[in-house]
């Protein structure tokens, strides 16, 4: 089983460690996957809460190569009608699994155009 450096944060390979199973099957078990059966599943997310799990989004992201982050640019949030938008535009997102990142533009069109080039990861 892979050692990991001494961190506070608890892992997949702790709570493997602990249930002398693979990391693969304990990471699985976390996502209830069906090929882990009940009893397994169970005790893999018993002892991740018992240990103070806490899944790492960004590694998952990568994993998967999706964020479930929306970009929302506005021109002013201090103006009632973007701060209205935005607090509907983000329930709905939510609503689907999504979390909603805000840019101001200030109002300035060249911001505007920039902000894809900065936040795409094909630039």
């Amino acid at each position: 089983m892979k050692e990991r450096p001494n961190t506070n944060k608890i892992t997949i390979y702790d709570i493997a460690q602990a249930l002398g199973l693979s990391a693969s099957t304990v990471s699985r078990a976390l996502q209830n996957n069906p090929l882990i059966n009940e009893e397994t599943r169970s005790k893999v997310q018993d002892t991740a809460a018992t240990m103070g799990y806490v899944p790492n989004w960004i590694a998952s992201s990568l994993r998967k190569k999706r964020s479930n982050i929306l970009g929302l640019i506005v021109p002013r949030t201090s103006m009632y009608f973007q701060s209205t938008a935005i607090s509907g535009i983000q329930h709905e997102a939510h609503k689907y699994g999504f979390s909603i990142v805000i840019g101001q533009s200030d109002e300035t069109v060249a911001m505007e155009k920039n902000w894809p080039t900065l936040s795409s990861p094909s630039g």
